[in-house]
């Protein structure tokens, strides 16, 4: 892919989707953000497919804004009642497997309690370790990362999440430390 004229930053044609085990894929056929173009990604509703045409509801576009690629519906990764969703029989059993279970250790759960005054997108311990729980669980790193790095950190909200991935696909959540991100425009 071209890079910018001036531009030491450029984008691999080939990435290693998590949930493909090290497998080597273009870019575009993935849900990568890093793209050579500032393209938007909608969920829709595929309704039917006639005459190699794909008929789509639920778009957020406006009237004329062509369709780019289309994706299939991923329960961890998108979030839409699985009971309105069909998901393709050949991402039913993923290469590389969730972990088993995911617990916040004593000290890192008092931590996180502590900070839950401070996180902006949750309201309680309950509400953000279900979602943090529910990231870990499908530990997005990539298999490079998951095989080398054992100990990890997670920005979530506010918070910086030290965690650890054990042999047994057991993760632990070891500390919680704030972490307060700078808001555009230089304001608190």
């Amino acid at each position: 892919l071209a890079r910018k004229p001036g531009s030491n930053s450029g984008v691999k044609s080939k990435v290693r989707p998590p949930r493909l085990g090290g497998e080597k894929v273009g870019l575009f056929a993935t849900r990568t953000p890093h793209r050579p173009n500032a393209i938007g990604l909608s969920l829709v509703k595929l309704d039917r497919v006639h005459e190699g045409v794909l008929h789509l509801s639920g778009l957020d576009l406006i009237h004329g804004t062509p369709v780019l690629d289309v994706k299939p519906y991923i329960p961890a990764a998108d979030s839409v009642p699985t009971d309105h969703v069909r998901q393709a029989e050949w991402l039913s059993d993923p290469v590389v497997k969730p972990n088993s279970d995911c617990i916040c250790l004593p000290e890192a759960r008092s931590q996180l309690e502590y900070f839950v005054r401070d996180l902006e997108f949750y309201d309680s311990y309950e509400e953000a370790w279900g979602a943090i729980r529910e990231v870990l669980l499908n530990d997005v790193r990539s298999l490079h990362m998951r095989e080398t790095a054992a100990d990890a950190t997670l920005h979530f909200d506010n918070v910086l999440l030290s965690f650890r991935c054990r042999q047994d696909a057991l993760v632990e959540v070891t500390a919680a430390e704030l972490c307060k991100v700078p808001k555009p425009g230089g304001g608190e």
